[in-house]
C-alpha cells in the first residue's frame, strides 16, 4: 500500500517543522510497519534532536530493511559515531561509502566522517579507486594525505589544484594548511594572504594569519595582523592567547600573564593559556594556580590537546614548588595522553623506519661528494645541530652577539630542502648524492638562501634535527661550519618528556622511543665528526656551562671568527626566543643545569632502563 502521509512527512521534514514532520512519519508508519523511509526520517530526527539512543533503534531498523541505501548507512554512522560507538560507525560509514561509490558529491560528505573517524587511507584507497575528479575530491585527498602525516604530498597535490584554479578560495586555505605543517611557511603565508584577498575578511581569519606568522617567527607582521583583528572586533579566548603568546615572546611577563587571564576568563580549560600563565607566574602565585585548575578545569568537556598542555603546566608549576613525585605523575598522564593523540593519526614512532632513515643518511654520504660553488653576496651559514635541549639555543645566544653574525633561528628551510630533494630522488628527477654536479648543488643552495635572506656576512641555523642532513649541508654549503651539542642522555630525554613537542617529534613521549632516537641522532653526529673533522665540531653541553670562556673561544675560533667577551653576554639582549630554553637564555652560563635528572631519580627507571637498552648507559 502507497502511504499517504509519508510524502508529507518528507515535506514537513525539509521545511524543518520537526513536531508535524514526527507526527506524519509515525502515522506512515502505521500505515506500514516495515517503511524503511519512515523509520530512517524518525531516526533522523532523534538524530538532530541528539536523542541517540532512540535514533540508532530506528536507523538500525531502517538499515536492516534496505541494507543497500546509502544514505541510511551514512545517518547510522553518524549516531553510531555520535553514541561512541567508533568501530561500528567505521564499518557502517564504509559501507555507505562503497554504496554511494558513483554519487560523487554525496561520497565527499562520506570521506569528511571517514577522516573524522580516522580513516584516511579508507578515503584514498576509495577517490583512486572510483576514479573521482572533482575538486572537492582533490582537496580530500590533500587532507587524507595530511592525517597520514604526508604533507608533502598533500601540497604537490594542493599545489597542482591551486595552479589550475588560483581563485578557488578553499584551495588556498588548504594549500596554506598543508604548507604550514610542510614548514614551508613562505608558501603558507602567500596562499593564506590570496585566500584572505578572495574573501572579505573577518576577525578570526587576521587571527588566523597572524598565528601562522607567529609560527613562522616573523613577530612584527603577527603583531600587525593581531591589530587588524582587533580592529575587526576581536574579543575571543583565542585573540588574547596569541597576544599572550606575543607578550611571553617580547619578554613582556606582565602583559602576558594578563592576556592568558583574560583568555582564561572566556574559556577555563584554555590549555595554551594555561601553559603561558604558569610559564609567567611568580612562585608565590602557582599553588593558587594550581588550585583554580584542580577545581575549574573540566576534562570531560575539552579536547585531548588542550588536556595535554594543562598537565604539562602542572607538571611544571609542581616542579617548580619541588614537588617532583606530583610533577612526574602530571609528565606521565601529559605524554600518555600525547601517545594516544599520535596513535589515533596514525602517527605513532616507527623504529625500523627511523632506523632505515639513518642508515640511508650515512651510506648516501659516505664522503663529501661535488660541492655547489661559493656564492658571493650570501652569508656562511653555521649550523648548530644535536637533539632538542642539548644546548643548541645557548650556542646560538653566544655566537650571535658577534658583529656580522645573525641569528636565525629554528629555521625550518634545511629540512624542507631535503624532503623536497629525496621526493625528486624517487621520482628520478635529481640523481642520488654521488651523482650530483656542483651546479645541482648549487641550485638548492639557492633555494636556501632565497628563504633565508640576511645581509650579514655569517647566518647562525640552529635547527636542532638538521643533524639528519649534515651531509647535504657540507655539499651544499663549501664554507659552512656544523656545531654538534652534545648533552648528558638523561637530562636531555627527561627535558624532552617534560615537553610538549610537536608531531614531527613522535619519539618524544616515550622513553623506549625516545632512547631509540636518542641512539640514532648520536650514531649519525657521529659519523659526520669522523667524516670532515675540518668542518664539524663536538661541544659538550657540560664542557661549555662548566668553562664557558674556553669552550667558547674554541668555537668562535672554529668558525673564523673573532673572539668578543660580549659572547657570554647574552642574557642581556636576549631578544625573541621560539623555543623552550627562552627563560635560560635570559641568564648567564651556569652548571645548575647538569644532572638535573637526579631531582626524579625515583621516578625515572624506565628511562635508565631505557637508555640502557639502547647502550646509551
Amino acid at each position: 500500500m502507497v502511504s499517504t502521509s509519508l510524502p508529507l512527512a518528507e515535506a514537513a521534514h525539509q521545511r524543518g517543522d520537526l513536531v508535524a514532520a514526527k507526527q506524519l512519519y509515525g502515522r506512515a508508519l502505521e500505515e506500514d510497519e516495515h517503511s524503511a523511509d519512515a523509520l530512517y526520517g524518525l531516526g533522523t530526527i532523534a538524530l538532530q534532536q541528539k536523542d541517540t539512543d532512540n535514533a540508532q533503534e530506528l536507523l538500525a531498523k531502517a538499515c536492516a530493511i534496505q541494507p543497500e541505501a546509502a544514505d541510511i548507512a551514512f545517518n547510522y554512522a553518524v549516531c553510531l559515531d555520535s553514541a561512541g560507538d567508533h568501530d561500528r560507525a567505521v564499518i557502517e560509514a564504509l559501507r555507505a561509502a562503497e554504496l554511494a561509490a558513483n554519487d560523487e558529491y554525496f561520497s565527499n560528505t562520506i570521506c569528511q566522517l571517514l577522516l573524522k573517524l580516522d580513516q584516511a587511507k579508507a578515503v584514498l584507497l576509495l577517490k583512486s579507486k572510483h576514479k573521482h575528479h572533482q575538486t572537492s575530491s582533490r582537496i580530500l585527498q590533500a587532507k587524507a594525505y595530511g592525517f597520514l602525516g604526508e604533507w608533502d604530498k598533500a601540497v604537490s597535490l594542493l599545489r597542482a589544484l591551486s595552479a589550475a584554479s588560483r581563485n578557488n578560495p578553499k584551495i588556498c586555505r588548504e594549500l596554506s594548511i598543508a604548507a604550514g605543517r610542510l614548514r614551508d611557511y613562505p608558501l603558507a603565508i602567500d596562499s593564506y594572504r590570496r585566500y584572505m584577498a578572495l574573501i572579505s575578511p573577518e576577525a578570526h581569519d587576521y587571527l588566523k594569519l597572524a598565528d601562522l606568522y607567529l609560527i613562522a617567527r616573523d613577530i612584527n607582521n603577527s603583531s600587525e595582523q593581531l591589530l587588524l583583528a582587533a580592529s575587526s572586533g576581536a574579543t575571543s579566548a583565542e585573540y588574547h592567547v596569541l597576544k599572550a603568546r606575543l607578550a611571553r615572546l617580547n619578554g613582556d611577563r606582565q602583559l602576558a600573564r594578563a592576556s592568558s587571564e583574560k583568555a582564561l576568563g572566556l574559556q577555563p580549560s584554555n590549555g595554551q593559556a594555561w601553559s603561558v600563565r604558569i610559564e609567567t607566574a611568580e612562585l608565590e602565585e602557582l599553588r593558587n594556580l594550581i588550585e583554580r585548575i584542580n577545581t575549574g578545569v573540566d576534562y570531560d568537556a575539552i579536547s585531548e590537546h588542550h588536556k595535554v598542555l594543562i598537565h604539562y603546566a602542572l607538571a611544571d608549576a609542581h616542579q617548580r614548588l619541588g614537588e617532583q613525585t606530583e610533577a612526574f605523575a602530571r609528565l606521565k598522564t601529559a605524554n600518555a595522553l600525547q601517545k594516544s593523540i599520535l596513535h589515533a593519526k596514525q602517527a605513532d614512532y616507527n623504529f625500523t623506519q627511523s632506523e632505515h632513515k639513518t642508515d640511508n643518511s650515512i651510506k648516501h654520504f659516505l664522503k663529501i661528494f661535488s660541492q655547489a660553488s661559493a656564492r658571493p653576496g650570501h652569508p656562511t651559514p653555521i649550523f648548530i645541530v644535536g637533539m632538542p635541549r642539548s644546548g643548541t639555543t645557548l650556542m646560538e645566544r653566544l655566537l650571535s652577539q658577534l658583529e656580522d653574525v645573525t641569528a636565525g633561528g629554528e629555521n625550518e628551510v634545511m629540512g624542507f630542502l631535503a624532503t623536497q630533494y629525496r621526493i625528486d630522488v624517487n621520482k628520478r628527477h635529481s640523481p642520488l648524492p654521488a651523482s650530483m654536479t656542483s651546479e645541482q648543488w648549487g641550485e638548492i643552495a639557492q633555494q636556501y638562501y632565497a628563504r633565508a635572506p640576511v645581509s650579514n656576512q655569517y647566518l647562525v641555523d640552529k635547527l636542532p634535527h638538521n643533524f639528519n642532513h649534515v651531509g647535504m649541508i657540507l655539499s651544499l654549503f663549501p664554507g659552512a661550519k656544523v656545531i654538534q651539542m652534545r648533552r648528558d642522555p638523561r637530562d636531555v630525554c627527561l627535558s624532552i618528556y617534560s615537553h610538549s613537542f610537536p608531531d614531527g617529534h613522535n619519539y618524544a613521549s616515550d622513553f623506549d622511543s625516545l632512547a631509540h632516537a636518542f641512539k640514532l641522532s648520536r650514531q649519525l653526529m657521529d659519523h659526520w665528526a669522523q667524516l670532515a673533522p675540518d668542518r664539524v665540531l663536538d661541544v659538550n653541553y657540560e664542557s661549555l656551562a662548566a668553562n664557558p670562556s674556553a669552550e667558547g673561544r674554541k668555537v668562535v675560533e672554529f668558525c673564523g671568527l673573532q673572539w668578543s667577551d660580549r659572547c657570554l653576554e647574552f642574557y642581556k639582549n636576549p631578544g625573541a626566543s621560539f623555543t623552550f630554553s627562552e627563560m635560560q637564555v635570559r641568564e648567564a652560563i651556569s652548571t645548575k643545569r647538569i644532572g638535573r635528572w637526579k631531582e626524579y631519580e625515583k621516578e625515572l627507571g624506565e628511562m635508565f632502563s631505557a637508555l640502557t637498552k639502547h647502550g646509551l648507559l
